[in-house]
């Protein structure tokens, strides 16, 4: 079967249960994501989330995730947890910048290596839908991963396609 992956690039208000976001906006993000489903067969729902972030803000499930549930289709929280980017070398743009507080260190030097992060936890992502394989998948991620992501996808062998770059409600 083609691994075909379904990019949708979003913010995480819309993942994540959060009182300031209308409920009239979380109402259509979740249509937008059932039309995906439906039109294009998705057999898993995956996301840039894990469950140690949802656990610890007392969170419960993800919208997608309550999704995937609800229309009868397999879900994945594919970002890796603390300990897991630790032994990787992911690290977040914050200590990042606080690393080089006292280098001379060009703005330039600290998007490279963020982006070079962003690239391994892509690249943990995908392996992650991979295990799965299950297909067609859509995968719900920052839209500040789309373009990144895609390109990471393609060089893994996968046939992809962003079905949303940035999801905004309407």
């Amino acid at each position: 079967m083609l691994s075909q992956v379904y990019v949708f690039g979003t913010s995480h208000e819309y993942q994540r249960p959060d009182s300031k976001v209308p409920t009239s906006s979380i109402h259509k993000f979740e249509e937008a994501l059932k039309a995906i489903c439906a039109t294009q067969k998705i057999a898993l729902i995956a996301e840039e989330n894990n469950l140690e972030a949802q656990t610890e803000r007392k969170l419960g499930d993800s919208l997608p995730c309550k999704l995937a549930q609800l229309i009868g289709l397999h879900h994945l929280y594919c970002d890796p947890d603390r300990k897991t980017r630790t032994a990787l070398g992911i690290r977040q743009e914050n200590d990042i910048r606080a690393s080089h507080l006292f280098d001379d260190i060009t703005e330039e030097d600290i998007q490279a290596e963020l982006m070079e992060s962003h690239k391994i936890r892509e690249r943990y992502w995908l392996d992650e839908l991979r295990k799965q394989s299950l297909w067609p998948a859509l995968f719900i991620c920052g839209a500040n991963h789309v373009k990144s992501l895609v390109d990471e996808a393609s060089l893994a062998g996968l046939a992809v396609e962003v079905v949303q770059e940035d999801w905004p409600a309407q």
